[in-house]
């Protein structure tokens, strides 16, 4: 499923999240944008694409619930990286 994130201006930035059949708990992420004022506006260019299993995937959402909480302001006094929070 396709999920727009981001939409500034011109710019619109989805994220897709696939499993992948050939890898048993894995998971492909692709970060794309779109600039309306292309010459096809609704094409897809891909920023980020990245295969992860389960704990990969536990690190990245760890990653950014802390940045979150930073921008919150609500962030624990924790030194520990997202990974070893993982």
């Amino acid at each position: 499923m396709k999920t727009q994130f981001l939409r500034t201006g011109d710019f619109r930035y989805s994220i897709e999240a696939q499993p992948v059949p050939s890898l048993a708990g894995h998971c492909h992420f692709q970060i794309s944008s779109q600039w309306l004022g292309a010459q096809n506006p609704r094409q897809d260019h891909v920023q980020l694409g990245i295969t992860v299993d389960t704990e990969g995937l536990e690190v990245l959402i760890a990653a950014l619930q802390q940045a979150c909480d930073l921008l919150r302001g609500t962030a624990s006094l924790s030194r520990r990286t997202p990974a070893e929070k993982a």
